[in-house]
């Protein structure tokens, strides 16, 4: 429980703690940095998928995949990165003044970022 001034904040009810893991040597080989957005992350997962490194066959994307695990929080995860650009303040489905939806121009993009992550994943679909 999460409390301010005496008062209840946040009751968490799940502990998962997303974090984005990388190799540095692959990325040092291959001249990249550590990604800093979703375009680079597919740029990286593009450029070295496939390819045969140190006696492995590359995979460009380790989000997992499998069906009936995780669901859409992948795809909430993409979305809001992008729309919820102000904090709390700004929402991330819709616009919390207006109650607009706010998946026009973002939401493609995040379905075009999602699409690079199954296209340079595992091919079962599992991360390894």
């Amino acid at each position: 429980m999460n409390s301010f001034n005496n008062k209840v904040k946040m009751i968490p009810f799940e502990g998962d703690v997303l974090s984005l893991y990388y190799r540095k040597d692959i990325l040092d080989d291959f001249g990249f940095n550590a990604p800093r957005t979703w375009e680079e992350y597919n740029r990286i997962a593009e450029t070295v998928h496939g390819i045969y490194y140190k006696g492995t066959n590359l995979i460009g994307s380790c989000v997992g995949r499998r069906k009936g695990c995780a669901g859409y929080f992948w795809t909430n995860l993409v979305l809001s990165s992008m729309t919820q650009y102000g904090g709390v303040s700004s929402g991330f489905l819709f616009d919390p003044l207006t109650m607009n939806p706010l998946t026009s121009e973002a939401l493609e993009k995040a379905i075009e970022y999602l699409e690079g992550q199954v296209k340079y994943g595992a091919p079962d679909g599992k991360s390894p």
